[in-house]
């Protein structure tokens, strides 16, 4: 029986909760809840028991108005209207504290309710408005009742102990209900703190992503400069070989017989030197990643003195070509390439030992 009593009782405090988001709102909602049930089941009839006992009939009407507005209250929350609630609640409360004074013989309780809850509605309304508005009704309610009690109703003893009574509940539920909302702001606070950490570190990621997006970007259109660079420079090579077999071949027609045999001949090494360059070009392609992951980036900020033909040569030896390799492809000697070698090496101030190809592996 208890626990379906306490059941009923849990589902009246908790009208409306679903219509709130914050905890404090939430714990302010079932507080008034709570006020309207027990004033309608405790002390409405209370009230309304000891007027009927006194044979006082007349504020039966209002007691039965007080219940109906309480009852309301209830309802309205349950409705998700607990602002309408709120104002519907302390507005008559303040109306009806006006009718009880004007009826009632002795000085009552009602002015100092009437002024409880305008302090307390003040935490519920939301609208800063009707708040300014329903305390300020509140507290002239409370001003010209208590001044019409004090200067013109005899003093009630049983009225003044239940204001301070219904004053200690108010005041207590004003504390809880402050503290509540204290409570709650500071966890508002501590989340949004942590929210506005995390929305900073998201936009540091952000941005981190955004930068490596860039830079990888950045990076392939210099591989794929540089790989149109290689093949320019291998079309230049297959160019002037060309070249060269044709002017061979011009010389050739102007000579002797034993010339012509001497130049054909001449022209068919040649060939086969442009047939074993376009397979090293092929090769040169194929490891052209060995050149173009940064090689010569970092090679420029270590040496910042080297050439473009330089920089040609180291390319051609980092990939591995020998040195008769780049003379056939550059049309030149492998003595030349040699020398050409020997002043790299200064230029690149090596130590004794270290060959270039081995100091080049130093650079990823």
């Amino acid at each position: 029986m208890f626990q379906k009593v306490k059941s009923y009782h849990d589902a009246i405090i908790n009208k409306g909760l679903e219509y709130v988001s914050t905890e404090f709102d939430k714990r302010a909602l079932r507080l008034l809840n709570l006020i309207c049930l027990y004033g309608a089941i405790i002390i409405v009839p209370v009230i309304l028991v000891n007027k009927i006992i006194e044979q006082y009939y007349i504020p039966i009407i209002i007691i039965s108005v007080a219940f109906i507005l309480l009852i309301s209250v209830i309802y309205l929350n349950s409705k998700g209207k607990s602002q309408f609630a709120c104002l519907l609640f302390s507005f008559s409360v303040n109306t009806i504290a006006y009718i009880a004074v004007s009826i009632e013989k002795e000085q009552i309780e009602m002015p100092f309710i009437a002024l409880s809850i305008g302090f307390f509605t003040i935490f519920l309304i939301k609208n800063k408005f009707w708040r300014i508005v329903n305390f300020g009704y509140s507290f002239i309610t409370f001003a010209i009742l208590y001044y019409i009690q004090l200067t013109q109703k005899e003093f009630g003893f049983v009225g003044f102990i239940l204001t301070l009574v219904v004053l200690l509940i108010f005041g207590i539920s004003l504390r809880f209900v402050n503290v509540m909302r204290n409570r709650n702001e500071a966890t508002i606070l501590k989340q949004n703190s942590i929210l506005k950490k995390q929305t900073a570190l998201i936009k540091k990621k952000s941005e981190q992503l955004l930068m490596l997006e860039k830079e990888k970007h950045k990076q392939e259109l210099l591989l794929k400069q540089k790989d149109m660079e290689m093949i320019l420079a291998n079309n230049q090579v297959q160019t002037q070989l060309n070249e060269n077999i044709i002017t061979r071949l011009k010389q050739a027609q102007q000579k002797g017989k034993d010339e012509l045999n001497k130049n054909i001949n001449q022209v068919i090494l040649e060939l086969y030197q442009q047939n074993e360059i376009n397979s090293r070009m092929k090769l040169i392609e194929q490891n052209m990643d060995l050149v173009n992951t940064g090689f010569l980036d970092n090679l420029v900020k270590a040496h910042p003195s080297i050439t473009r033909v330089d920089k040609e040569f180291c390319s051609y030896i980092k990939i591995g070509l020998s040195s008769k390799e780049i003379a056939i492809i550059r049309n030149t000697t492998v003595n030349s390439v040699n020398v050409t070698k020997t002043r790299l090496r200064k230029k690149l101030k090596l130590e004794n030992g270290v060959t270039i190809t081995e100091y080049f592996r130093t650079f990823k």
